[in-house]
């Protein structure tokens, strides 16, 4: 059904379920979700969407799952640049 489709900021149309799969599937591996659609030879790898169409989409306890796992990312991302900058 045409309502079930979902166009991503890439320009790649994908299936409601898919990205909440794929969403959830990335949340589970502490990752960002990214479109994993191939562009030519190359992995599209173009953010899914924003904060609030992801939240549109999941329902509350897997948002509240994304929430934290972006949350980690950030907070190891910010632990890896603080490394960084003692370290040199």
């Amino acid at each position: 059904e045409e309502n079930d489709l979902y166009k991503l900021y890439c320009g790649h149309i994908l299936c409601k379920q898919c990205i909440i799969d794929e969403i959830i599937q990335e949340i589970k591996e502490n990752r960002i979700p990214v479109c994993r659609q191939m562009c030519g030879s190359d992995l599209c790898n173009a953010e899914f969407m924003d904060h609030n169409d992801i939240k549109n989409i999941l329902d509350e306890q897997n948002f509240k799952d994304f929430q934290n796992a972006a949350l980690t990312l950030i907070v190891i991302g910010l632990l890896h640049q603080l490394t960084v900058a003692h370290a040199i």
